[in-house]
Formats: structure tokens, sequence, C-alpha cells
């Protein structure tokens, strides 16, 4: 971030030795205007975990590990008013600073972004929000995005949220309600996917305002296809197929973060370790005609176009968008290579 130009102050929150061991803290503290903070001088994570012990939380296990739960605290903790969220595994391009300035947030105090558009029909996620919603009217938000509409079983992710803590206090509030152990969480973390949906719902629930960043969750990395400028029949070589992270624009749809990493799946150990050639991009603009192709050991997310669909778009990135996403992947290099 700081090669981006941002100059904000950086409060990072650890859970324990085992989330981020000592001397990675020692190196991180010893960076300019960034303090590492224990989340549990905060909050009892210890009740938490208990609660998550007894079989809440979604099946939890009790072997099962604190994470999702605690970003709205950490949101909380934090001693800014206007706080940007941005988890571990978040690559901007542009410098996150801006997000400050955006006439989305300036006017609502709560700026969101989307996760990718999957599974429409009603879902899950739809019950649980007309039932925590006991009655009250939803927003036009709410009435006009893919949950509401049955476009998703998705609405929101929370690898990046920003806050006007002081305007929208007591969304935070209930956002860390929902996310605290008791019935909410254990309803909610049975249907959802993590803490992910209950920013936006919080805001509902209280009628607060919040804005959404344009477009669902799309991608950005390599391009699998070549598109086709001659048919628009469904063959495969009239799909343009672009591979890799969960991508967001900013409001003029320039290539805004990316998260999940640099490499190919995070999750899959070895197999999908390799770094990622980020040469383009792809965006969901208004959630019509949107296929997903499901990650592979090896292979992330791919988000496919056919040709003459409506949906989503796609485009090569810029040489400085590449040489951002270069430098992040030297950074990682680098820091593999001091690990082993």
């Amino acid at each position: 971030m700081r090669r981006l130009g941002c100059t904000l102050p950086v409060q990072l929150f650890y859970l324990d030795d085992e989330d981020l061991a000592a001397h990675h803290r020692a190196k991180l503290a010893a960076l300019p205007d960034v303090r590492v903070i224990s989340i549990t001088t905060l909050v009892d994570v210890h009740a938490s975990a208990s609660a998550s012990a007894r079989g809440g939380g979604g099946k939890r296990s009790s072997s099962a590990r604190l994470g999702w739960e605690m970003k709205p605290f950490a949101i909380l903790a934090s001693s800014f008013a206007h706080a940007i969220f941005i988890d571990a595994d978040v690559v901007f391009l542009q410098n996150p600073e801006r997000m400050l300035a955006y006439p989305l947030y300036e006017t609502a105090g709560t700026l969101l972004f989307r996760d990718r558009t999957l599974y429409p029909g009603g879902t899950p996620t739809e019950a649980f929000f007309v039932e925590v919603m006991d009655g009250l009217e939803p927003s036009a938000m709410y009435r006009e995005g893919r949950v509401g509409r049955k476009l998703s079983v998705h609405e929101g992710e929370s690898g990046v949220v920003v806050v006007d803590k002081v305007r929208n206090f007591h969304a935070l509030l209930m956002t860390t309600l929902m996310n605290a152990p008791g019935p909410y969480r254990d309803d909610m973390y049975g249907v959802i996917h993590g803490d992910k949906e209950s920013y936006w719902m919080a805001h509902e629930m209280l009628q607060l305002p919040y804005a959404w960043a344009p477009g669902g969750g799309g991608t950005i990395g390599f391009q699998a296809t070549a598109p086709s400028s001659s048919s628009s029949s469904s063959t495969n070589e009239n799909i343009t197929t672009i591979c890799g992270q969960l991508y967001h624009p900013d409001p003029s749809w320039k290539p805004l973060w990316m998260n999940g990493g640099i490499t190919a799946n995070k999750h899959t150990g070895a197999e999908g370790s390799k770094a990622l050639a980020f040469s383009h991009w792809a965006t969901d603009p208004d959630w019509v005609d949107v296929q997903w192709e499901w990650e592979k050991v090896d292979r992330p997310f791919c988000l496919l176009r056919q040709t003459g669909d409506k949906g989503t778009t796609w485009d090569e990135l810029t040489d400085e968008e590449k040489r951002v996403l270069n430098d992040a992947e030297r950074m990682w290099a680098e820091i593999k290579e001091a690990q082993a």
C-alpha cells in the first residue's frame, strides 16, 4: 500500500501465535505507522471459542479456529473514525485511501463490495434475512439487489469494508452482535459463509444507509481462451474465459483490489501454490448471463463470457497495473524464500 501512495496509519489485528508468529509480529511492528494488536486484549475470544465448541456457528467442531467472527470486532476496536478493514490476502491496485473520497462512501458512510453472482433462485440467505428483519420493510438497496431479486445466493463479501464509525456506529455494533456467540451467529453461520452478509443486513435491520461498490464480484488473472469475433454459437471458441482471484473495480470500473492472494489456489497447498500470471480482468456489471467455472486444485475460479452475452465485460490490465501485481508477486516470493 505504501508503494501505491497510501499514508494512512495501519493497525494489524491478530488472534494468537498460531495466527501470527512473534517474529513476524516484530517485523511488521518495525514498519512506519504500523501497530500490531492482539485482539485478545480487547475482545473475550475465549467465550467466543467456548460457544463455537458447543456446536454453534454453523456446526463448528471444538477444534475450529476463530476467524470470520473477529473481523467486525477488529473494525470496532480500531482507533479510527473512518476505518478501512482489509483482509490479509487482499492486494490493492490503487491507493485504498481514495475510497474515503468516493461519493458513494461520503453519502452513505459505509461502503461494501459484492461477492460472485452464483446460484440464482430463492436461497437460505434470503430466508435468513426475512427472518431477522421481523416484519421491517427492507430498503431499495435490498429490493434492487441480487438476493432480493433472487439472482444470487451471495450479496456481500467482506475482504474490504469501509465504515464511518461515527455515523454508522450502531450498525457496526449490530454487526458485532450478529457475529458474537448467540442465536444470530448460530443461525447465520449455518446458512451463510461467515460474516460477509452481516454488514449490510445490520444496516437494513437498523434502517441505516449503506452503499455498494459497482458490479458483482469479478475476476483478475489470465485469459484462458482467446475471444472470437466471428460467431455467437455456443462452441468453446466463442467463449472468453478469464481465470483468477475475486476482483473489484472502483466506481469508474478501473481495477481497485482483489482478494485470495496471488497464487492459483491458497487452499490446496503445493498444488495451488504457483503464482498467477496477471494479464486480464473481467467484471460482472449487471448480474446477467454470469457463468462461473468452479476452482480446481491448481486453478482458480474462471468467469466465462459467451460471445453476444449482455453480461460480463473484460479487458487487459495496463502496464502500471501489471507492475503493481508483479511487485506483489516479487514481495511474496521474497517472504516465501525467507521462510524456507
